[in-house]
């Protein structure tokens, strides 16, 4: 298993800081602005899960200046529902785990260490459940 590394701050990750673990479990979803088929995900994962166990993390650099409003797109692009978890950029963190499609799911475990990876959409109550249930 790879280890996943980064930092908190306010609730963003700094995934170019390795000096401690996320230290609770989460998922996190690869994702860019310019990735209409992610929002779906983000929206089914924010209906199943509490938002802290999850941030989104963009493969794309030039996400960097516009976090808040890719953030308020996704929110507009769904009715009566909100995705409150962090939005970030690491770009370093999706090439160490070479990370190619998005959206890409990680599940980290309390240990920071990844547990598994799903490739593509995810948007199955079921689906998610099984992912998550991973960790026991």
């Amino acid at each position: 298993m790879k280890k996943y590394i980064g930092t908190r701050s306010n609730g963003i990750i700094n995934s170019s800081v390795t000096t401690s673990r996320i230290p609770e479990t989460e998922i996190s979803i690869a994702s860019a602005s310019w990735c209409n088929n992610c929002r779906p995900t983000m929206h089914a994962v924010s209906n199943q899960l509490n938002d802290s166990t999850y941030i989104i993390v963009s493969t794309d650099n030039s996400d960097s200046p516009k976090l808040s409003d890719w953030h308020l797109q996704v929110n507009d692009s769904k009715e009566d529902s909100l995705v409150n978890a962090p939005f970030s950029v690491g770009v370093e963190l999706s090439q160490s785990f070479e990370i190619t499609n998005t959206p890409t799911l990680i599940l980290i475990d309390q240990n920071g260490m990844v547990v598994s990876k799903h490739f593509g959409p995810l948007e199955e109550q079921q689906e998610i459940d099984s992912f998550w249930a991973q960790l026991d």
